[in-house]
């Protein structure tokens, strides 16, 4: 008896389970377009679903859009290699969907696709070209990994989830982390040249970030209030740094801008108040509007000669800010650009600064000196130095357009230690008796010029002596034309 019972059990076990199988797939509502399979409805109770490679001899390429949504009982769901669309908010909804393997057939994922459902576990396929717009919105999922494969990461794709860790191998997206207040690890890989717009807002708890040499450009907003973070790495590719990039990242401790970075966009960096060091690249070529403003522990900044314009109101507030080098190639400082920082007591501005936005240092209270080595630039009025009641303006005898008051504050000639050769003058350069430039001291003390051919090998010799009238003298060398080049110093005897 049991000799004959085996094959009858084993025959209605393959019977039912080819009768259950029959049950699944015919738990689906499918379209045939050209000899391909979509999956338009999931009708079935929920629980294990497994969807099938083919159907009617044809293969299952596309799950459409809504096919599972708001299937609150699915519990586990298995892709096949045969997918490679999954389509609108095909699993949006499936609350009680924790964990999902995307094949590596799979191409692209629509928006809203897994909006809202209970992953908590997903592995993205190694050939995944577009995540759509919030894909992977508002999960519980804690890690992800997104391949290097990705080219288009629509915005907000992992907005508002539970995320503490993310791998980033590929993809450039708006808004991607948008609201991981839990988000404590991030990994850029070095095939990412972008970091995109939003990408990291108010990720709260982010303690640090590197940002591969591979990155050219840090989006607008790219780490907007991520209020923990105390570490950025800027990695020497990147040429811009976008607008509001680092706004209120409270936190931040010391930033060095690569010289690779060519721009910088409007408040970029402010009301990052913890921050105490900031090193800028030689290629920076713009501080636009606000880029600091109220950085209230930064203590020096210097800012190179690459730079054309100090934009409005960048270093504005920036109340422990004590030592400022301006590099002597730029020419231009904007409107209240070191407005409030109370901290500072002496500014020397380059000969290269030929113009000046009003209310510069407006309400540098402390203020005692402002050193110009070059003539007197343009703009600025009469509330330049506003409120800045204990300042006194200097400049260099000879140079020119000075009168007895600059920008509201009296003028007087600077008492310097050394005498200058002023090169931005008449006077200056090659004349029909020589090589001349104007020699300025405010002193009567004599001064000695010496030349020599050679800077490989300089052999000093002295070539004249000037006496000094109201600070100012003027030396012409007529022996230059019989030397193959000529430089000059000054010195005292």
């Amino acid at each position: 008896m049991r000799t004959n019972t085996r094959p009858i059990a084993t025959i209605l076990a393959t019977l039912l389970s080819l009768c259950a199988l029959a049950t699944v797939q015919a738990q689906f509502t499918f379209t045939t377009n050209n000899g391909t399979i979509t999956i338009t409805k999931y009708t079935g109770p929920g629980g294990v679903v497994v969807i099938p490679s083919s159907t009617n001899g044809y293969p299952v390429t596309i799950i459409g859009s809504s096919a599972f949504s708001g299937c609150s009982t699915l519990t586990n769901v298995t892709i096949p290699n045969s997918i490679t669309n999954i389509g609108t908010s095909a699993f949006g909804g499936c609350s009680h969907l924790p964990s999902l393997v995307i094949p590596d057939s799979v191409i692209s994922i629509g928006d809203g696709a897994f909006y809202g459902a209970g992953l908590t576990n997903v592995t993205l396929g190694t050939n995944l070209v577009s995540i759509g717009f919030q894909a992977f919105a508002s999960l519980s999922l804690p890690s992800v990994l997104i391949p290097a494969s990705v080219t288009n990461l629509a915005s907000y794709a992992f907005a508002w989830s539970l995320l503490t860790s993310a791998t980033i191998y590929g993809g450039y997206g708006t808004n991607t982390f948008f609201f991981c207040e839990s988000l404590t690890n991030v990994m850029i890989g070095t095939n990412v040249t972008c970091i995109g717009p939003g990408m990291f807002y108010y990720c709260t708890r982010l303690p640090n970030v590197t940002i591969p040499d591979s990155v050219t450009n840090i989006g607008d907003t790219a780490f907007q209030s991520c209020s923990n973070l105390a570490n950025v790495v800027i990695g020497n590719g990147v040429t811009r740094i976008g607008t509001n990039a680092f706004l209120s990242c409270a936190s931040l401790l010391s930033v060095t801008i690569p010289n690779s970075v060519i721009s910088m966009g409007y408040e970029a960096f402010e009301f990052c108040s913890s921050m105490t060091n900031l090193t800028l690249g030689n290629g920076l070529r713009s501080i636009d509007i606000d880029a600091y403003w109220g950085c209230t522990s930064l203590l020096a900044v210097a800012i190179p000669s690459s730079v054309t314009n100090v934009g409005l109101g960048a270093f504005s507030e920036c109340t422990r800010l004590t030592n400022i080098v301006i590099g002597d190639g730029v020419p231009s400082i904007g409107v209240q650009a070191f407005a409030y920082c109370t901290s500072l007591t002496n500014i020397t501005i380059p000969s290269s600064v030929n113009s000046l936005g009003k209310a510069v240092f407006n309400g540098c209270a402390n203020l005692q000196g402002a050193y110009f080595e070059g003539n007197a630039p343009s703009g600025g009025g009469s509330v330049l130095f506003n409120g800045d009641n204990n300042a006194t303006v200097y400049y260099i005898p000879g140079t020119l357009g000075w009168g007895p008051i600059f920008g509201g504050r009296p003028t007087a000639p600077w008492p310097l230690p050394y005498p200058v050769i002023l090169d931005n003058g008449p006077g200056f350069g090659l004349q029909t008796n020589g090589f001349g430039f104007p020699i300025a001291w405010n002193t009567n003390i004599p001064v000695v010029v010496e030349a020599c051919t050679n800077l490989a090998n300089p052999i000093w010799c002295p070539v004249g002596t000037n006496t000094l009238t109201n600070g100012l003298s003027y030396f012409c060398d007529p022996q230059c034309t019989n030397n193959p080049a000529s430089f000059y110093r000054v010195r005292s005897p």
